[in-house]
């Protein structure tokens, strides 16, 4: 179910899939959809749909970038859609999740309490600032960290300053984060 004016094909996609998850999944449904501005994006969603409701029971794996969370009718249907079926969520480069406060962290972890099964790729867990890992953990599991806020999490490792504390001055307990962050 995809345009065929991309660069990649629609196979392309389709064995990336395959090739992350080998055979641990041996009968997955494997489509996707892309959007555009022609109106046969209504009829590749209806067949889309068609497919994975004759499986209903099967985990299904919703492929999507980013900016695709910012879409607000989009990421509605997304909710709906990880609330009917049984949906893995994977963040790939998952730095991208980092800011605890935008739109596309919240939206994202919003997603992933809705899903299934949740997983995370990245290379670089760290990038800049260990604040970045709380949101990465929190869409693995709002349990991953003995922190119910991010604030709380900052206290901890930081030291504030500054302009009315809100500047980080250094970072402090590292080893112990180090130590959670091994766990998962």
């Amino acid at each position: 179910w995809v345009k065929r004016d991309h660069r990649r094909t629609h196979d392309d996609h389709i064995d990336e899939v395959t090739k992350h998850l080998g055979d641990q999944l041996p009968r997955i449904i494997k489509g996707m959809w892309t959007s555009s501005a022609h109106g046969k994006d209504k009829k590749c969603w209806e067949d889309f749909e068609q497919a994975i409701n004759r499986r209903h029971h099967k985990l299904i794996i919703l492929s999507l970038n980013y900016e695709a969370l910012l879409v607000s009718d989009f990421f509605a249907f997304l909710k709906e859609f990880c609330k009917e079926y049984r949906v893995m969520i994977v963040a790939d480069e998952s730095t991208r999740i980092g800011q605890p406060g935008s739109r596309r962290t919240k939206r994202a972890i919003a997603l992933a309490d809705l899903c299934a099964m949740r997983r995370e790729d990245t290379g670089t867990p760290v990038v800049k600032s260990p604040l970045k890992i709380y949101s990465q953990a929190r869409f693995l599991d709002k349990n991953a960290l003995p922190f119910s806020t991010f604030y709380g999490f900052r206290n901890r490792y930081c030291n504030m300053g500054g302009f009315q504390g809100r500047e980080v001055l250094s970072y402090k307990n590292l080893d112990e984060l180090a130590d959670l962050v091994a766990q998962w």
